[in-house]
């Protein structure tokens, strides 16, 4: 089960934080990516897609998205360029790392 340190105590996150499987890993690099990047992924972003293919988040201050598509992390800033970030399973061991 994943879990979180803060102020060094370390927390489980319950599967329900994640959503569905479908969403999980997804989710947790969304979470990640918050916590890691918040000059770019703030305030904490909405997340917007319910269907079973395109799990993203929206990030009002910054005006941009991102999302996974086909295994691929993406940034999509809105009116920009979608800058491909990694495939979700070279990106997955540093969330979880951090203990996402």
């Amino acid at each position: 089960m994943p879990s979180r340190t803060r102020c060094g105590v370390t927390t489980p996150l319950p599967a329900s934080l994640y959503g569905p499987s479908t969403f999980a890993d997804a989710n947790r690099i969304f979470n990640w990516a918050e916590q890691s990047f918040y000059a770019v992924c703030c305030p904490h972003g909405r997340q917007l897609s319910r269907s079973e293919r395109l799990p993203l988040r929206f990030f009002s201050q910054t005006n941009s998205y991102i999302a996974v598509k086909d295994n691929a992390l993406m940034f999509l800033p809105v009116g920009g360029i979608v800058a491909p970030l990694g495939n979700v399973d070279q990106i997955l061991p540093a969330a979880a790392a951090a203990g996402f």
